[in-house]
């Protein structure tokens, strides 16, 4: 019987990561963490950091994870994947390594050696026999001076059971149709509170299966409804966050764009939110932005603002992050929490309050209560904001967009036409660049645009992808036309 139970032990750790790799990668609606009967992790992730911080091409990096483990194994098998992002999407997982960890005092430290060949964004995987997989969005600086992500917060619904916002399906949309090179929330991307166990994980698995909608890579910071936090120290969801970092990777961290720092700060770690300064994060802040002062522009992303609205944060932790951020010269400060629009400059740094990516509205239209993202776009040093609502793009294809038409019209309007005012200063409308307008093409030996440039071409088996990027003006409608190009009869 002894013999059996062993035999019986083995195959699971043999089956566990696979089983456990192919619902987080293949299948990421059908996730779930084994926990213990108590509703606790056997194994906690105590912590994710990378070595050097600022990842480039053809340089070696280090990850380190540490995981406490509270069970009988001895040691951690972890299975190290990559997945590359482009505009095909993800592409196939692919294994750099398998090592094996000791858990010595119930701490095991997994060092991960890794040499990205290529620029952009990777997913990184981390699969173990111990029912732990941990997911890591990484960027590999590429040196470009010119690029565009959109930056949005509180996408959550209005009540613990409702659905994901139907505003929010649209923002991805739009995203889509955008086509920036990413896309970072701003916190509260599920209700969080009320619900435990199972019930959290659907929620995180709901919001995850709407951002793999989503054809660019998808930064997230925390919020405190993602990790059930108050005003009171100690407060917070330990399995909450958990969930939270086994899906999304490090709470707080930065990368570069060419020489654009951006900075992802957590304002609502578990047991002591809102409370940065001499914080485990705040030194990390603080060290951060020392060894990056020849970056420009420098910007900051969190959820609860420290300018713009009340928030939780005592006023000692107000002026430790406002003095910190003019000091580094912080070019903007993008934040959430409020479901408003809000732009105000103080002492020398703007902060943007952006909640409005799909939760209640907290005000009238006149007061910021309008659903919006922003857009930012960077050239060299130089960087500028423009809001937009998120009902702001129609697009009609005619006479079908569906692979079987040789010739396909697409009438795009920008319906943003006009100036309007919000918390006291006008927003004007500016054109906008959509470099993903798609049309599903019959495979053709070449494609002719009208009133657009051709972007890719991704071919399928039955079919082609070809996305057009074109120039909207607002309250105007860009026609365009695609044409394929058939072989010429014999």
């Amino acid at each position: 019987m002894h013999g059996n139970n062993l035999e019986l032990r083995r195959f699971i750790n043999l089956i566990l990561p696979v089983a456990l790799f192919l619902i987080i990668v293949i299948t990421p609606r059908d996730f779930a963490i084994s926990h213990s009967s108590n509703g606790n992790f056997q194994v906690v992730v105590k912590s994710i950091t990378w070595e050097p911080e600022d990842i480039t091409v053809g340089t070696s990096c280090i990850i380190r994870i540490t995981l406490k483990c509270s069970g009988e194994a001895r040691y951690v098998e972890t299975r190290f994947y990559v997945v590359k992002y482009s505009l095909d999407g993800l592409s196939k997982p692919t294994r750099i390594s398998t090592l094996v960890t000791p858990i010595i005092n119930g701490i095991a430290r997994i060092n991960v050696s890794w040499k990205p060949m290529f620029p952009g964004f990777y997913r990184l995987i981390f699969s173990t026999n111990l029912s732990v997989s941990i997911r890591q969005t990484i960027f590999v600086n590429n040196g470009y001076k010119t690029f565009r992500f959109i930056v949005c917060g509180d996408c959550r619904p209005a009540r613990p059971n409702d659905p994901i916002p139907e505003t929010f399906k649209k923002l991805i949309n739009v995203v889509n149709l955008i086509r920036p090179d990413f896309l970072i929330i701003a916190g509260d991307l599920i209700y969080g509170y009320h619900a435990t166990g199972r019930n959290l994980e659907r929620q995180y698995l709901e919001f995850d299966k709407c951002i793999n909608a989503c054809i660019v890579p998808v930064i997230t910071a925390v919020g405190n409804h993602d990790t059930k936090t108050g005003r009171r120290h100690g407060s917070g969801d330990p399995y909450a966050e958990q969930l939270y970092i086994r899906l999304y990777g490090r709470l707080y961290y930065s990368f570069n764009v060419g020489n654009t720092h951006i900075i992802i700060l957590d304002t609502d770690v578990v047991g002591s939110a809102v409370e940065i300064k001499g914080t485990e994060q705040g030194l990390w802040l603080e060290n951060d932005l020392k060894q990056h002062g020849s970056c420009n522009p420098i910007f900051v992303i969190m959820h609860r603002p420290v300018v713009g609205g009340p928030s939780g944060w005592s006023r000692e932790d107000i002026e430790y992050l406002t003095n910190l951020f003019t000091k580094h010269r912080v070019n903007a400060v993008f934040q959430g929490h409020i479901h408003l629009y809000r732009n105000i400059s103080y002492r020398g740094v703007t902060y943007y309050i952006t909640g409005g990516a799909g939760a209640p509205l907290g005000g009238k239209p006149i007061n910021g209560g309008i659903h919006h993202f922003l857009l930012v776009e960077v050239n060299g040093s130089s960087f500028k904001v423009k809001f937009y609502p998120i009902d702001v793009i129609r697009v009609h294809y005619y006479p079908a967009n569906n692979g079987r038409h040789y010739v396909v019209n697409a009438s795009v309007s920008l319906l943003f036409a006009t100036p309007i005012k919000v918390s006291g200063k006008y927003v004007r409308p500016e054109p906008l660049r959509l470099d993903g307008v798609r049309f599903i093409m019959p495979i053709a030996i070449g494609y002719v645009v009208e009133g657009g440039r051709i972007v890719k071409v991704i071919r399928r088996q039955m079919y082609c992808i070809v996305y057009v990027s074109a120039l909207v003006n607002p309250g105007s409608t860009r026609n365009i036309r695609i044409i394929a190009v058939r072989e010429p009869e014999i």
